[in-house]
């Protein structure tokens, strides 16, 4: 009977980690989206605001490494997708620094690309797939 409660109790424990764990990824990348809309026009703090962010992003992940190396692969293919359809003229950029787009894109699609490889796992979960 002990043990029952016991492994609910660590069953319910889990469940919350979890919650906190989405919630931090989902507010982080919420902040990504408005730190962008509110200091654009200062493109180095929005950077280094930025580059804050993805650590903490990174950080509450279950492997440093993998959330480190979906974040860079996800940003720079992200950031190159982009500026191959930039090159073409459909839209530009107030302050364009690499390729036609501006260095900090690199940063929001890293965030982008941890936040959905994250959320997947969320609704899986949520699913039970």
């Amino acid at each position: 009977m002990a043990l029952r409660a016991r492994k609910l109790m660590w069953k319910r424990r889990d469940k919350m980690k979890g919650k906190i764990f989405y919630g931090a990824t989902l507010a982080l990348s919420v902040a990504c989206l408005g730190l962008v809309a509110l200091i654009w026009r200062t493109p180095e703090l929005l950077s280094f605001m930025l580059i804050v962010n993805a650590l903490a992003l990174i950080a509450i992940g279950r492997s440093f490494k993998h959330g480190l190396l979906l974040f860079v692969l996800s940003g720079l293919l992200g950031a190159a997708a982009e500026a191959f359809a930039v090159g073409f003229g459909p839209w530009a950029y107030a302050f364009p620094e690499i390729f036609g787009v501006p260095f900090w894109l690199i940063l929001v699609w890293g965030t982008s690309g941890v936040f959905l490889a994250r959320m997947s796992g969320w609704i899986r979960e949520w699913l039970k797939i």
